[in-house]
């Protein structure tokens, strides 16, 4: 009983230790890929609504911020219902309620399908732009950071982090993820500590147990 029991201890510490290998190894741009950690950070984060609502420019959002397309509109509105502006002179908003009866496992599938959609889309947009390799932990982190901020390169921020990626230039980085606003919005002391604990996983691998 005792050799079983030494033999599963270092079975388990041969198990942490190659997971920390995989962590660190290097990936090429066609190998990038997320952990699922990625994924519970996000769900951490980002929140979610069961339903399509109004942001701020009233645009459609479902989910975990996904933008919802024209396409995608009727069927989330016909299994989720939606939020529509009471009249044009005011900003209240009222609630349609879902024509389609979906169960909580089926509403939770399909907010899980868009939102590894939209995580699928930054990683894409990482392949296409960067140009080095990366570590695990580099490259969940700035999933994690694109998926807040946009991964477009057409947006200029977005272009000089990519830049500053392909030069190697890691600490200019880590300051870019802490520091830098989007040019069109206030940065929130929220968002300000969210960046810079992912700023921390660019820098050590670690993710953070609580990141608020």
């Amino acid at each position: 009983m005792k050799k079983s029991k030494y033999f599963l201890i270092l079975y388990l510490f041969a198990a942490i230790l190659s997971q920390g290998t995989l962590f660190s190894q290097s990936l090429t741009p066609s190998n990038f890929r997320y952990t699922e950690q990625v994924v519970d950070a996000l769900k951490a984060l980002e929140g979610y609504r069961d339903h399509v609502y109004l942001d701020n420019n009233n645009n459609p959002i479902f989910g975990y911020g996904h933008l919802v397309t024209e396409k995608e509109l009727p069927s989330l509105q016909d299994d989720f219902g939606y939020e529509t502006l009471s009249g044009k002179e005011t900003e209240e908003k009222s609630f349609t309620p879902p024509v389609n009866k979906l169960s909580e496992a089926e509403k939770m599938q399909t907010i899980e399908e868009y939102l590894r959609k939209d995580i699928d889309i930054t990683l894409e947009k990482m392949k296409k732009n960067i140009t080095v390799s990366l570590t695990q932990y580099q490259v969940d982190a700035l999933v994690i950071y694109l998926f807040w901020r946009g991964a477009n390169e057409l947006n200029a921020d977005v272009q000089e982090l990519y830049d500053l990626i392909n030069a190697q230039k890691h600490e200019k980085v880590i300051d870019f993820i802490k520091n830098r606003p989007k040019s069109d919005q206030t940065y929130l002391p929220g968002n300000r500590r969210r960046n810079a604990k992912t700023a921390e996983l660019y820098r050590t691998g670690e993710f953070p147990f609580i990141w608020y």
